[in-house]
């Protein structure tokens, strides 16, 4: 092979890697609270764009849902015996999810204070806290079927439940807890993405790029 036609060879073979696909990330977010327990999925909402193919040009290759839960309590603890008590105090919710696109389904985290320790003489009172804990539920979607229900130039809205409590262990069933819980929770939705050259189509280009470069030899 003369070397003019090597040369030629491989300028087109270039171009055909200039016109390659390109991996590309699109992140949204959107977050709620704190708000006083319980959160409540017909009211409390977490909202974020649908991706949009722009006419078919980008391709949705992987959706990553994350939601960051975080729990926070402060308050004050009474020891009401007669005597010194001995005893703990710590505080629960379980976060759940409800809507979005069907993949989704439900998704629940587990959070957790305490437990807190405590040793108040008969009558003494102690603050509680304050205090935080997180946890974070995600989910990875690759199949088609499940990626086409994230496609839209609209939005789609997650909503947030929780399930609150308190556990007292020790102290007689004699300690009086008047404790605050609030509850927040973050969205992140990351669309990773290819996009394919807008305009004149590959094979096109380069048939017009040979052309160009066989005149030139």
């Amino acid at each position: 092979m003369s070397p003019i036609k090597t040369l030629a060879l491989a300028s087109v073979a270039a171009m055909a890697f200039s016109y390659s696909a390109n991996a590309l990330t699109i992140t949204d977010s959107d977050s709620l609270g704190p708000n006083t327990t319980e959160l409540n999925s017909a009211v409390n909402t977490l909202t974020v764009d649908l991706f949009d193919d722009m006419g078919g040009t980008r391709v949705l290759n992987k959706v990553i849902l994350t939601i960051d839960a975080r729990l926070d309590s402060s308050g004050t603890v009474t020891n009401n015996a007669a005597q010194m008590q001995n005893f703990s105090v710590q505080v629960n919710s379980m976060f759940s999810s409800a809507g979005g696109p069907a993949p989704i389904g439900s998704l629940n985290a587990s959070v957790q204070i305490g437990p807190q320790a405590f040793n108040l003489a008969s009558g003494a009172s102690a603050p509680f806290g304050p205090s935080s804990a997180t946890d974070q539920m995600m989910v990875m979607f690759t199949n088609p079927g499940d990626l086409a229900a994230f496609l839209g130039a609209g939005t789609f809205s997650i909503g947030i439940d929780t399930v609150s409590g308190q556990l007292i262990l020790g102290g007689g069933g004699n300690i009086t807890a008047a404790i605050s819980t609030e509850a927040s929770a973050t969205l992140t939705v990351e669309y990773d993405y290819t996009t394919t050259p807008v305009g004149v189509s590959e094979p096109a280009t380069l048939a017009m790029g040979g052309l160009a470069l066989l005149g030139m030899v």
